[in-house]
């Protein structure tokens, strides 16, 4: 999936890396019921929220629910709650 690989490919060491992946699939777990199974849109706002994420990354990013918290909000008020 391209939102896994862009969070994989950021110049982040391992263990940020697994922060990033952690608050990923947090937040994804609570946005994707809004997608049902439309697969382009899926794919979409999975790559908006890692886009996200590593904007708001730091190499020493340790709180994986610290960072999904602020990816959702961030996300929720990019998309208008979508």
């Amino acid at each position: 999936m391209r939102a896994r690989k862009l969070i994989e490919s950021a110049s982040f060491g391992p263990e940020t890396l697994n922060t990033l992946f952690q608050a990923f699939d947090q937040a994804w777990a609570i946005l994707a019921p809004r997608y049902g199974s439309d697969a382009t849109a899926i794919e979409a706002a999975r790559t908006r929220l890692a886009n996200i994420l590593l904007s708001l990354a730091r190499a020493d990013s340790r709180d994986a629910g610290a960072l999904k918290d602020a990816a959702l909000q961030q996300y929720l008020a990019a998309t208008g709650g979508r």
